[in-house]
Order: structure tokens, then C-alpha cells, then sequence
């Protein structure tokens, strides 16, 4: 029988033969064992350079787990609470003064989410653009809610946008100092693995669309045309770029700095958050009405052959990727590749592929009469 790790590598490189992706990093750690990694593929499709363990992905949506995380350290200590209106941080808001910061994690405060793909700048415009100017901007254009605050479950980047404003007018500093002090700093990780600064040049992954197709042929009418770089036959190439917005999108990661986010909300005694306050980041969340939704203040919920999973996936320009908890297996997983996704089903579907053989060697290594499970006995 293969191993998990054979697996996982063998079904990397056939995502990227069956061009699913230019290039991917997957981690995945199972209780106390070592992590397994696997990467395939290009990092570019201008120079091939492969993808490496170490190699930089704009993590787009998944980044909303870090803001999750950095808003409950804040509850926490008291700055904040979650019954506060987000006026109070962010007083110019068009949005009533009932919504609430826990409404916008868990996407119920009724704020639009108009298509972000405007909503991006390249490396070479960074040095002249200001996130304050450009949320204000985005704010005058999308004035009215979706719906009433706290009646349903509606995603919205504009919201986790708004609690970006709120973090940074709480403590005086930036999104990306925050995101380095308060969880880079304190897993130990290198500064590289979750940050909002563009990547080292030898490190950088390019994002991409295929070159033909109805979501590419939307992208291309909708984005700047600035963002288009080259590319292949095969493949669109973009131009170095992030989200105008760090909060709701602007972490660049590798796939082992996210898996170790994860493996700590599963410690005892985690770095991050009290015990007492990372169990609202697993609750489901319960509407106004008194209905639950399949949603977390951080999290979707999920199942996968009959265990239940935490998972923040996050597609954007290029970019796309999933981060999933299976606490009930102790079990942490991540990929990130450098290929636009048009919907949270088709992520959820590679991670359904990547985590099976993960999710197989946990129920194998763990049946009685494993040499595992032998050792185990008295």
C-alpha cells in the first residue's frame, strides 16, 4: 500500500499534468506526527522555476482567518467586544450602527460584495496607493446593505474589509505589523510564511487564469489591464499584485505557515487565543432569528466521509487555495496553487481529492492491530 505521502505526491503532479493548476504547495499535519508536504509544478509559467516548500502564494481569502484570529486576541483582552457597532471604529461607515463586529466575521452584517477584482494594485503601483483612499472610494460606490443586518448569512469582502479599519484604529498599527507581531511572532515562523509585504523575487509565485474560458473572459473586461503579464498558450500570467484591502485578502503565505495557524488552535493551550475564546471561533453561528448557519466567526463547516471540518478557502486574481480543521482527527491540512478558482466548490473539491489519502492513512494507521496501535498497548 502506497503511503499518504506517495499519495499526495502522485496526485500533485497529475493536477498539474491535467493543467488544474501551473503550480501547488499542500501541508498537512495529523496529531503529533511530522507534517507531510508536497509541491508540483511552476511557480511561473514564464521561466518554469519550480514551486518549492518555501515558495510565497497570495493567499487571497484565506487571509480572513488571520483577521478572525487577530479580532478575538483583541476581544480577549478587552479592546474590543463582539456586541460592539463597528461605528464605533469606524464612524464615517454608510452602514447602520446595529452592525455589529461579530455580524461582519461571520458575514451576516449585511454588507454587499461587489466582484473584487478591481479591488487590486501591482507591485510597481504600491509605493503611490493608500488602503484608506481606496476603502473610502469602495464605501461611496456601495453605500446600501444586501439585506438587514444579522438576518443571513451573506460573504462579503467589504465586511472583513471594515475590521481590518477596526483592528488597525484599535491599536494604533497597521494590518501587517499586527499580522507579524501577534501571529508570526509568536508561532516563531519565518517572517515570509504569512505577510502582507511582496515577496523576495526568488520566493514570489505568479498568479494565473487559463487563457480561455468564461470566468477569464470576465476577469479581462473587468480588471485593469495593467494586471496582465505574458504568459503561454496555455495560461494567462498576471503582473506581481495583491488586494487593496490586506484584511479581507492581502496575505502572501506558504502553505506550512498556515498549517501552523492551524496545528495551534488545536494545542491545549494555544499561542494564539485563550481556550476560553477559541471556542467562539469554532461555534456555529446563530442569526437573529435564533437560526444556525453551517458558519463560524472564521470558519465554514463541512463533512468529508464522515468528519466534520473547519475550512477558510479564498480564491482571487490568480490565486487560490484552502485551509481545513478536522479537530475530530486532530488533523490540520493546506494547499495553495497559482490558478484563479470561480467558486468555493471548485476549492472545496480539490481539498476533497488532496485530504482523502490524508484522511485514509489517519483511519488506517490508527485500526487495532497496526504496528502503531501495537505499540500503544501495555
Amino acid at each position: 500500500m502506497r503511503t499518504a505521502q506517495a499519495c499526495l505526491s502522485a496526485e500533485l503532479v497529475r493536477m498539474c499534468q491535467r493543467r488544474a493548476t501551473v503550480g501547488i504547495q499542500y501541508a498537512a499535519r495529523f496529531g503529533d506526527d511530522n507534517p507531510i508536504e508536497g509541491v508540483a509544478g511552476s511557480a511561473d509559467v514564464a521561466d518554469r522555476a519550480p514551486v518549492g516548500p518555501g515558495s510565497v502564494f497570495l493567499s487571497c481569502s484565506c487571509t480572513k482567518l488571520l483577521t478572525s484570529i487577530l479580532i478575538l486576541q483583541f476581544v480577549d483582552g478587552g479592546a474590543l467586544r463582539l456586541d460592539d457597532s463597528h461605528r464605533r471604529f469606524v464612524p464615517e461607515s454608510p452602514y447602520p450602527a446595529e452592525i455589529t463586529i461579530e455580524m461582519l466575521l461571520a458575514h451576516s452584517a449585511g454588507v454587499p460584495n461587489p466582484m473584487p477584482l478591481r479591488w487590486i494594485h501591482t507591485q510597481a503601483q504600491d509605493a503611490h496607493f493608500s488602503e484608506a483612499e481606496a476603502l473610502a472610494a469602495a464605501l461611496r460606490r456601495h453605500p446600501r446593505l444586501s439585506s438587514a443586518p444579522g438576518a443571513r448569512v451573506g460573504y462579503s469582502n467589504l465586511g472583513y474589509w471594515l475590521l481590518g479599519t477596526c483592528l488597525e484604529r484599535t491599536s494604533g498599527r497597521g494590518f501587517a505589523a499586527l499580522l507579524q507581531t501577534n501571529i508570526v511572532a509568536r508561532l516563531k515562523l519565518d517572517a515570509a510564511a504569512l505577510s502582507c509585504a511582496f515577496p523576495n523575487v526568488t520566493r514570489a509565485v505568479r498568479g494565473h487564469f487559463p487563457r480561455w474560458g468564461v470566468a477569464t473572459a470576465l476577469a479581462r473586461t473587468a480588471a485593469s489591464p495593467e494586471i496582465w503579464d505574458g504568459g503561454d498558450r496555455d495560461w494567462l500570467r498576471l503582473a506581481p499584485l495583491t488586494m487593496n484591502g490586506a484584511a479581507f485578502g492581502g496575505a502572501f503565505a506558504t502553505a506550512s505557515g498556515y498549517l501552523a495557524v492551524l496545528r495551534d488552535l488545536l494545542e491545549p493551550n494555544p499561542a494564539l487565543l485563550s481556550t476560553a475564546i477559541r471556542r467562539k471561533l469554532f461555534e456555529p453561528y446563530r442569526d437573529k432569528r435564533g437560526r444556525l448557519w453551517p458558519v463560524t466567526l472564521g470558519f465554514r463547516i463541512g463533512e468529508q466521509d464522515g468528519e466534520r471540518y473547519f475550512s477558510k478557502p479564498g480564491g482571487g486574481p490568480g490565486f487560490s487555495g484552502d485551509v481545513r480543521l478536522f479537530p475530530g482527527k486532530r488533523l490540520a491540512t493546506a494547499w495553495l496553487r497559482n490558478v484563479y478558482a470561480f467558486s468555493e466548490a471548485a476549492i472545496w473539491a480539490v481539498s476533497r481529492r488532496l485530504d482523502a489519502a490524508i484522511l485514509r492513512s489517519a483511519d488506517l494507521s490508527r485500526k487495532p492491530g497496526t504496528a502503531k496501535d501495537r505499540k500503544r498497548r501495555p
